[in-house]
Formats: structure tokens, sequence, C-alpha cells
């Protein structure tokens, strides 16, 4: 059963909030104050970073590490209000629509035409934390990273998108807890395997990531041609055998 955010919570305050989260963390597993705050945000967004600034130390392991290992896990069975992007595979050639789409919806439009956004955290899903393979249930890490960034350096939460590159999911032996994501009705990701190949070096890579007019190439020029130059676009989360040529092949040519 799906709780509405109008029942998870009352708070209209700071001082509202912080009780309601403590009374709720003091139950059990924090995975309930996960859930309690994925429903604050939707409802009131200033209130949420409010709660999060009265108390750094006690709420960002709550909605970032280590709770968000199990809140990916379990990300799209808790639906309480949406966040973020997703850049599908099949939408290869279309990136830079996109992004302004969520742009137009989430971002102002500043003095020079471009979207007022500072820094992209996107990550594919591939090996969330220790726990391997989660695709697009993955997003609660980019989130949680942008949470963090905002609240220990002062980055301004209207200014930034986490984003999940959508290039499929491998089955359930692709992930430690062997959990069969993509076979759950909350999943809503592309429910196909992730296409691989042998790289120069050996490993198993994503065939979408590399050669000519590649999937990450694609994102990352949209990504400067809709915010500009200045945007920060940092990777999160790829399998090891990924992420490190793609930052060789990219630290270079962005920011």
């Amino acid at each position: 059963m799906h709780v509405s955010c109008d029942v998870c919570l009352q708070a209209t305050t700071v001082a509202e909030a912080m009780v309601e989260i403590n009374s709720i963390c003091s139950q059990g597993p924090t995975i309930w104050g996960y859930a309690y705050m994925r429903c604050l945000y939707a409802k009131n967004f200033d209130v949420f970073y409010g709660v999060l600034l009265q108390d750094p130390m006690k709420m960002m392991p709550i909605v970032y590490t280590p709770t968000v290992g199990e809140a990916c896990q379990k990300f799209g069975e808790m639906p309480y209000g949406s966040r973020g992007c997703y850049v599908s595979i099949s939408d290869r050639g279309n990136f830079v629509n996109v992004l302004k789409d969520y742009a137009e919806a989430h971002l102002e439009l500043g003095r020079d035409g471009k979207y007022l956004c500072d820094c992209i955290v996107f990550s594919d899903g591939g090996r969330i934390l220790g726990l391997g393979d989660l695709g697009a249930w993955g997003m609660g890490i980019p989130i949680g990273k942008l949470d963090l960034y905002t609240v220990c350096g002062g980055v301004n939460p209207y200014r930034t998108m986490p984003v999940i590159i959508d290039a499929g999911i491998h089955d359930a032996k692709g992930n430690t807890a062997h959990l069969d994501i993509r076979g759950n009705p909350c999943y809503t990701g592309l429910k196909q395997d992730r296409v691989t190949m042998q790289s120069a070096a050996g490993t198993t890579v994503n065939s979408a990531y590399y050669g000519e007019g590649n999937m990450i190439d694609e994102f990352m020029e949209a990504a400067v041609e809709v915010f500009g130059e200045s945007i920060l676009l940092q990777f999160e989360d790829f399998n090891s055998n990924d992420a490190f040529p793609l930052l060789a092949r990219q630290r270079t040519k962005f920011l």
C-alpha cells in the first residue's frame, strides 16, 4: 500500500518537522525517517532543507549514507513525490530536449537565456555503494549527494539536478541482495539488460558509453549546451570498469 505524503506529515515549520522526524526515528529503522524526509521534500522544499540544516550530524545519515543504500533497494516502492531527471538510452539523439524539459519544470532561466544550474550529480546505478546494479532505483544517490553539497557546502539547492543515466539493468544476479528489481511492477526504468562489451584492457564495460556518438558524450555535451560551460558534472557510482576510463576521457573536456 502506498501512503500519501499528506498522511505521513503535518508539519509546516522546521520545529514541527523536527518533532515528527524524531518521533518516527525513535520507533525503529531509519528507512522510515528517509521516507518521511522524501514526503517533506515533496510537500515543503524549504522546511526540508531547514530540517537538514538544523541538525546535519543527525539528519544526513538519514537522507544519505548509510540509510540511502536500503532506500535505493526500495526506491520505487516509496513513491513519495518525484525528484530527479531520468535520461534514457532510448532518448539518444534527444538529450538536449530531455534536459530542457526538466529544467523548464524545475529551474529558473538566467539572463543569458540558459537555465540556472550549478551542479549535476549523475549515476547509471551500475554499482550503488556495495550493493551492485540497482538501475534507475539508484536515483537516491545523486539526490543524497546534492543534499550533502547543499547542507555542508552551501550549494544552492534551487540550482542542482540529480540525474540517472538509464542504460538498462542486469537481472537479480547483478546486485548483492539478488533482488529482481527490473521485474518489480514499481520499477519505471528500462527493463532490459545492459549491453556490454570487452574493453581493450580486457574488462567488461557498457558498450553504450564508448565509440562515436556515445551516450555519455551526448549527455555531457547536452548539459553544457543547456546550462553553460560552468556546469559541474559529477560521475557517481558507475561500475568501476566504466568509471575510470570515462573519467580519464572526460575530465579535461568538462568541469
